[in-house]
């Protein structure tokens, strides 16, 4: 009997009606697997991935395939987006087993949940002859089954468990030096980002390259070149707004059309990051500009949940076809728009070879920009909204997934509020401070989060990615308007990773709360997409140390990235700590502006910009003695409060003044 007719997840939901005996993930489940001495099929995916849908077309909803499982197997359904801790313990198997990844992701597992078998996409004749080998070697063998899943299960633990110590703090200049020049020859110096295919936006990456630009000409280059790339090729929907998840080929043309709001948020804040990026001329700054202002758009629009929070994806197919609802034929371009608006699209669009797809339908094109094209024309706007409106009227759209997850709300909140500052955007901001309510008004869990919320139910307790999320959103909450409830929030939060993710022998934290059905412990030290959640939870800990006067905070902060230090050789899978690391080794500026509000307003994006990644800077519109770092500073004039850890200059009193403070600090820094 197929138990995901029961289930809210719209991934598990469309596997509902399948011959398969799912059953979600869950003690019930594994249950099951014990007293039957079954082994288990655990198969991982998410609602908006393209292959978990023809996996499921080919082989879960084929009888002879079904039945094969039903006979011999538990077979478990999973939302990886619900459980992210159970995706990445099993995908870390399936890497050790096959040197690759992706999803749907298929594993084997015995009783206890250590894995025997793992791969992604699976045809049907390969599926079931790999499944039958299993139950022959399980009934002929099973010693040499439960031999191999416990070195199996060995190397998975060896790989999550936390590393030695690396580099003292003293050298850690000099490991993050060495990891950049390894770094640097795997960039495609062509096309931007990193060489081969396929190739996914870092905005991590690209955010850190961007703050390097200031002291390293190469990386301002690379930078550049990297974000321009993505924002004129076909991974940006140009005309709904925002990117998707991946380009299939090196020169960023062709996407995997899924849609997540996952990337978004930190997409958005790499574009602002950008904007400080040596060399960058006008006309780029002016794309960059249009292209937040359209993700912003669509994200709004077409991931907006009740309450402030965003829904999490929109699926990679729709009318039957893979990304129908993105490439257009010049043919049907010319039908949708008026003379003008074709006339626009056609210099604005690349219409040649270069942009065709016929693999997806006869005489498609991706909509992406031409090779040397630089600036945004005169009514370009306007075109792009009458294409999409154009596409809403011709198209069905895809699939939405229509569950909230705490720490991909968390994100699009935090780059809202990058960019409200950087753009200088109230509108932005206000969306992202309301975002940011959503999660404390909506998904509160006690001390902690839900991670899931959909249609006004909560379910599954957070993770570290969705409590260190939240905590950098409600940090950049607070430094967008001052208000001391969002400090108290994040330091809340704080104090529930310490007290319930910390881990023995370790200053890092677990990924999850500790479960029974786990065979082995996750901890997130790598940037993937997303940064690191220990990495984040670094940087959190050493702004709120420097807020509220915490040297044990900051101390927690130091121990954690010396934690992660023998992995700065791991550039660019560590640029997170590598920023992290420079707030640490050099001075922290904590910078408070207060005096009337429009003064303040006036001040902040000079300032801001001064600092950039190299302090936090909070405005004081009135008294707040409640947060050390603001306590009996405000006053009724414009006054400019200069601090490194903890030690205040005496304030100033204009913005040239600061700024010119801020410069001499920065140069004792390098």
């Amino acid at each position: 009997m197929n138990l995901l007719r029961n289930e809210s997840s719209p991934y598990l939901l469309q596997h509902a009606e399948n011959p398969v005996h799912w059953r979600p993930w869950g003690e019930t489940a594994w249950q099951a697997a014990r007293e039957q001495q079954r082994l288990v099929v655990v198969s991982v995916g998410y609602s908006a991935c393209h292959w978990c849908h023809v996996m499921e077309r080919e082989v879960f909803e084929d009888e002879g395939a079904a039945d094969v499982m039903n006979a011999h197997f538990v077979s478990v359904k999973v939302d990886r987006e619900e459980h992210p801790e159970v995706d990445g313990i099993y995908m870390t198997a399936v890497q050790l087993m096959t040197r690759s990844g992706g999803w749907p992701l298929n594993v084997v597992c015995l009783p206890d949940g250590r894995p025997v078998w793992g791969a992604t996409y699976v045809p049907r004749e390969q599926w079931e002859a790999s499944l039958m080998e299993l139950v022959r070697l399980w009934r002929t063998d099973r010693a040499a089954v439960v031999a191999y899943a416990e070195r199996l299960a060995a190397g998975v633990r060896a790989v999550e468990s936390p590393a030695e110590a690396g580099e003292g703090r003293a050298n850690w200049s000099s490991a993050i030096a060495a990891g950049l020049a390894a770094w640097k020859p795997h960039w495609d110096l062509r096309h931007g980002g990193n060489a081969g295919a396929p190739k996914f936006p870092m905005p991590v990456q690209g955010h850190w390259l961007a703050a390097q630009g200031r002291h390293d000409a190469a990386c301002a280059a690379h930078a550049r070149r990297s974000v321009l790339a993505v924002v004129r090729g076909g991974l940006h929907d140009h005309a709904g707004g925002g990117f998707e998840r991946y380009a299939v080929d090196e020169a960023w043309r062709i996407p995997h059309f899924e849609k997540m709001l996952s990337d978004q948020g930190p997409m958005l804040a790499w574009l602002a990051a950008s904007l400080g990026v040596p060399g960058l001329t006008s006309s780029e700054r002016d794309e960059i500009t249009l292209a937040a202002s359209r993700l912003v758009g669509g994200v709004c629009r077409d991931f907006d949940a009740p309450g402030g929070g965003f829904y999490s994806a929109w699926d990679a197919d729709s009318e039957g076809l893979e990304g129908r609802y993105y490439w257009w034929t010049a043919a049907e371009c010319a039908a949708a728009l008026s003379g003008a608006e074709f006339d626009a699209a056609m210099q604005h669009f690349d219409w040649t070879e270069r942009a065709r797809v016929d693999e997806f339908g006869a005489g498609a094109f991706i909509p992406m920009r031409p090779v040397g094209a630089s600036g945004v024309a005169a009514g370009t706007p306007a075109m792009l909204d009458a294409v999409h409106a154009a596409r809403v009227a011709t198209r069905r759209p895809p699939a939405r997934d229509e569950k909230v997850v705490a720490a991909h709300t968390a994100w699009m909140a935090w780059g809202l509020l990058k960019a409200g500052a950087a753009w200088d955007r109230a509108d932005w901001t206000a969306r992202g401070l309301e975002a940011c309510a959503f999660l404390t008004d909506q998904m509160a869990r006690g001390e902690g989060l839900f991670r899931i919320w959909q249609a006004g139910q909560c379910r599954i307790d957070g993770t570290l990615e969705d409590l260190a999320a939240a905590i950098a959103a409600s940090l950049e909450a607070y430094a967008a308007t001052g208000d001391p409830t969002w400090a108290h929030l994040a330091a809340r939060w704080t104090r529930y990773v310490l007290a319930e993710f910390s881990a023995p022998r370790t200053p890092l934290f677990r990924f999850a709360l500790p479960s029974d059905t786990a065979f082995a412990e996750r901890f997130d030290r790598l940037d993937d997409v997303l940064p690191s959640a220990n990495a984040v939870m670094a940087g959190n800990l050493h702004t709120l140390g420097a807020i509220f006067g915490e040297p044990s905070w900051m101390e927690r902060a130091e121990a954690l990235v010396a934690s992660a230090a023998a992995g700065f050789d791991e550039l660019p899978s560590a640029c997170k700590w590598a920023e992290v690391a420079g707030q640490i080794q050099h001075p922290f500026i904590e910078l408070v502006v207060t005096g009337p509000d429009a003064e303040i307003t006036a001040a902040l994006p000079a300032l801001r910009r001064a600092v950039g990644t190299s302090g936090i800077v909070v405005p004081l519109p009135r008294p707040a003695d409640d947060v050390p770092l603001t306590a009996h500073r405000y006053h009724a004039n414009l006054r400019i409060y200069p601090c490194v850890a903890g030690a205040c200059a005496l304030p100033i009193d204009s913005v040239e003044a600061a700024q010119r403070h801020i410069a001499s600090l920065l140069t004792e820094r390098s």
